[in-house]
């Protein structure tokens, strides 16, 4: 056989080899480019959501709209824009008129200096929370902070044609202050200057190429661009600098003109060549200020794949010298490793990265004989040795990516999965961020949620107590079970469980609420069955010996037989008196009830009325049951007074419907008793005035003199208004400060006469609680069902209310009519 089609194929077989394995490596490069870049616009996206985030979080903050709604002198609101500031990581923080006007600012700004007209500023004075990048002129960055101006200027490249940037690129974000009715039109703004940011660049470069990912230890670039001057750059520690001021090359600029449009290939950076990618950015209007860059040195890249080719081109001489010399013992066995090594780079080509050659280039009678450690053997370890360095970084990268995705997703799997309520509380109590489980357990949307304290919902520790466990508490946690308020002034018992956490450079104290409710509903049930299986036992055991209960045999024909102590006490009868009497003598109807016969008995537990010899008739608990007897057919009854429970169950009835503190009727009661009152005036077309009665400022009233003189406040004002209405009219508190009443029979005049009346009384009244002496006022709104609409109790109540809260409007101390 002639070597001459060999020798003449097997250069060819090995160049199209070294062309495949070049151009597969090449497409794996520029995938983790592609990938780089992507990281690298994902970053700065997600600093910018964190900035809206954050701003959003801070016009929420309980202190900040304090300050803003009692116009505090501008020191002390500085200073709080200041503290916001370092805690949240911004470079400056500041309150403005929604014309601009700065009213308070974290970075000195003087009050009165507007700021521009930008895209966020129009947002959040319509009240939408908004975040952008924009691009700010040098003589405009003061009115953000003063010190931005210097941190800002970019020197030009030597060389350049006199150029110089001095505007500044921003991560701006804006939120309007929660509207209220004496909280001026204001806005919240903050935001961090990227020209020159160190620290921010420095971090991007080292989440989207940690250490170690490249070849020869080597570093990934990342770069921004403001218009076409680099005003950012990660430093490079190899070459020792970190260069600005230089110009886009215009192949770029002319690319990355549409979101979404990329470019990417070969530039020099500081005297060496880099493989780099370049996306746009743009602003809240979308146009194009700057641009994000990302890439990596080519240069190890190029060692490797010339190493490549020379081992191709080595191995492709002493590939012809074996073939030459052993070409009858191992041409077919070459050609069919050199094969292999060929599939496997068409497989790598195709995207099977996990595809490796290893020992395996064996030939199928060679199984078991483990490498030849020749030439072909060593191609395939530098191939494979290509394909693992290609993966671990494709690999190192896509975990860089997922840990992002993951850190992003985590919120909404915590909240959105978790059964239990979640508050993560700042160090200081306030409310850093909840679930909508912790929302609706205290009656309330999270944004609600957001703007409280933990102590506006704890109803049994003290602020001073809550606080101090706030701060004492560790990394272990703490448990305990307390009482939680709710929105609309309803407990319930909660189990709490408190832990500190450090997320990164913040500290939050992570708390986890369970409603146990119904859990101690079911422990005091089942202690009150176990008490009551207790007593049946000693009842059981007293039955045998004395027979405390009241126990009667009788016969088929309902004869008593047999009467126990117990049941003489009971009923007043004597058992040689009763002996043989029916069972009728000992039961009565119920009381008021017509005059019908005493229902039959049946097996198994009943109620009915005993009669005692003297005439009392009185509630009995009856349980009957057989009693074998070889004569006859007996039953047994043990019968039980039920006067003392039935007594209890009235006293928890009336609990039901009235207000424990102030002991008027409850919302649930003054509703139940409004329903006669509803019925009469629909018979006799009467009318019906409605009050409804809110103290004014009481939140204030309860901070300053606490919870027991707000109690003590309330009392007052029922005992006021009770005090000045008829014994017809129908008063009941209707949660918290709020009080309702109805007027039988009244028109919308004499309903105004008796809130004057009201009025007056309130304002002339005072409570005296401890050394203090407290005067008070209130504000009615009024609202009358007509005679053609006396269904529409719900209605008219709303139109009270509303009148209601127009009095609150309108100055409070005062009656506004619906």
């Amino acid at each position: 056989m002639s070597l001459t089609p060999l020798l003449l194929a097997l250069p060819v077989l090995v160049l199209l080899l070294a062309w495949v394995g070049g151009h597969g490596a090449q497409q794996l490069v520029q995938t983790q480019l592609h990938g780089g870049l992507a990281s690298t616009r994902n970053y700065l996206d997600v600093v910018q959501s964190e900035t809206r985030l954050r701003v959003s979080e801070l016009v929420k903050s309980e202190r900040l709209n304090q300050l803003v709604l009692a116009q505090a002198p501008r020191a002390e609101l500085d200073q709080a824009l200041r503290a916001v500031a370092r805690g949240s990581g911004l470079d400056y923080v500041l309150v403005l008129h929604a014309d601009g006007r700065v009213l308070g600012s974290s970075s000195g700004v003087a009050e009165g200096q507007r700021v521009p007209n930008s895209y966020v500023m129009r947002q959040a004075r319509v009240g939408v929370s908004a975040s952008a990048y924009e691009r700010v002129e040098h003589h405009e960055l003061a009115a953000y902070a003063p010190q931005l101006l210097h941190r800002a200027r970019v020197e030009p490249t030597p060389g350049a044609p006199g150029h110089r940037t001095t505007p500044g690129l921003l991560i701006n974000a804006g939120a309007h202050f929660p509207l209220a009715i004496n909280l001026p039109d204001v806005v919240l703004m903050g935001g961090l200057l990227l020209n020159g940011n160190t620290a921010l660049i420095e971090h991007m470069r080292e989440v989207v190429f940690p250490v170690g990912t490249l070849l020869d230890g080597t570093e990934g670039l990342s770069t921004l661009y403001l218009d076409d001057v680099r005003i950012n750059a990660s430093r490079q520690k190899l070459q020792g600098q970190r260069r600005l001021g230089q110009i886009a090359p215009p192949e770029v600029l002319a690319t990355t003109t549409t979101p979404g449009a990329l470019w990417l290939g070969r530039q020099t950076h500081d005297n060496g060549t880099y493989l780099m990618g370049y996306a746009a950015l743009f602003d809240g209007d979308g146009q194009r200020i700057g641009l994000v860059g990302a890439g990596f040195p080519l240069a190890p890249y190029q060692r490797l794949m010339a190493g490549l080719l020379a081992s191709l081109g080595a191995l492709m001489g002493l590939t012809l010298l074996g073939v030459a010399l052993l070409f009858w013992r191992t041409g077919r066995d070459v050609v069919q490793r050199v094969a292999r090594i060929d599939q496997a780079v068409l497989a790598a080509r195709q995207g099977q990265r996990d595809h490796r050659l290893g020992n395996g280039d064996n030939g199928p009678g060679e199984a078991g004989h483990g490498a030849r450690h020749d030439d072909i053997d060593q191609l395939a370890r530098h191939f494979d040795q290509l394909l693992d360095t290609l993966q671990h970084e494709a690999a190192q990268q896509y975990q860089t990516q997922q840990a992002l995705a993951d850190e992003a997703s985590l919120w909404h799997t915590l909240f959105e999965h978790e059964r239990d309520g979640v508050v993560i509380l700042n160090p200081d109590g306030s409310v850093f961020d909840a679930n909508p489980k912790a929302a609706a357990m205290l009656g309330c949307t999270p944004g609600q949620l957001r703007a409280l304290h933990v102590t506006d919902w704890d109803a049994r520790m003290s602020p001073v107590t809550l606080l101090g466990l706030l701060h004492t508490v560790g990394p272990e946690g703490h448990f305990f079970e307390t009482t939680h308020r709710r929105r609309d002034g309803s407990l319930y018992e909660a189990e709490v469980s408190i832990s500190r956490v450090v997320w990164g450079p913040r500290t939050f104290v992570l708390t986890l609420v369970r409603d146990i409710t119904e859990r101690k509903t079911a422990q005091a049930e089942l202690a009150g069955r176990t008490q009551a299986l207790r007593r049946s036992e000693a009842r059981a055991r007293a039955f045998l010996h004395t027979a405390l209960d009241a126990v009667l045999v009788i016969d088929a024909q309902y004869g008593v037989l047999e009467f126990n102590p117990a049941a003489e006490q009971l009923f007043g009868w004597r058992s040689a008196d009763i002996h043989g009497q029916p069972l009728q003598e000992l039961l009565a109807p119920p009381p008021h009830a017509p005059q019908r016969g005493v229902a039959p008995l049946r097996h198994g537990h009943q109620e009915s009325w005993g009669k005692a010899r003297n005439g009392r008739v009185f509630p009995l608990e009856l349980s009957v049951g057989s009693l074998d007897d070889a004569y006859q057919p007996l039953r047994v009854v043990i019968a039980r007074d039920l006067s003392e429970r039935k007594l209890a169950e009235a006293a928890l009835q009336r609990m039901a419907h009235i207000d424990e503190l102030t002991q008027m009727l409850n919302r649930r009661g003054w509703m139940e008793h409004l329903q006669p009152l509803l019925a009469h005036a629909r018979r006799y077309q009467h009318p019906i005035a409605l009050l409804s009665i809110d103290a004014d400022h009481f939140k204030r009233l309860n901070d300053t003199y606490g919870h027991p003189g707000g109690d003590a406040i309330l009392r007052a004002l029922a005992h006021t208004l009770q005090a000045n209405l008829r014994e017809v009219d129908v008063l009941g508190r209707m949660g918290g400060e709020e009080f309702a009443i109805a007027l039988p029979e009244t028109s919308i005049e004499g309903a105004q006469t008796v809130a004057q009346r009201l009025l007056h009384a309130i304002r002339h009244s005072t409570v005296q609680y401890e050394d203090h002496e407290i005067r008070f006022t209130v504000s009615i709104g009024a609202s009358v069902l007509q005679v053609g609409e006396l269904d529409s109790l719900p209605q008219a109540l709303k139109r009270a209310d509303a009148a209601l809260y127009q009095a609150k409007r309108q100055g409070r101390d005062q009656l506004c009519l619906a």
